[in-house]
């Protein structure tokens, strides 16, 4: 819990970031979810319905291989919008791509690259 309170005290108060100590004590429906857990840490039930009760909301896994994680699935069942890592990622190249370089990303490139190694990995 220490490291998850550090974590808390370095958004600005205006995030309304909280610390729970389990899912079903949350202090009110998230918008949004962020997965950061292993997948093969966790299963489908190990995230209560009440998470997703609000009827839209995002859910981001940032947890690979696989990256349909439990928590992205159940998400995707209750109605929720998700997002894996690998769509994250590519948007943090992106623009990392076009601060460094002061270049457009390009981004069908980068997207065919990270596809082609992914499938050649069999991790899509």
């Amino acid at each position: 819990m220490a490291r998850a309170i550090q974590v808390k005290d370095s958004f600005p108060p205006e995030f309304g970031v909280s610390v729970v100590d389990n899912l079903c004590s949350l202090p009110s429906a998230p918008d949004v979810v962020i997965g950061t857990i292993s997948a093969d840490a966790t299963l489908e039930e190990d995230s209560p319905s009440a998470l997703f009760s609000k009827a839209r909301g995002l859910c981001i896994g940032m947890a690979d291989n696989p990256c349909l994680t439990p928590l992205l699935a159940k998400a995707g069942k209750e109605g929720w919008q998700t997002v894996d890592d690998t769509l994250a990622l590519l948007e943090q190249g992106y623009k990392q791509f076009e601060m460094w370089l002061g270049l457009d990303a390009p981004k069908d490139v980068m997207r065919g690259a990270l596809e082609a190694h992914n499938a050649s990995n069999s991790r899509l």
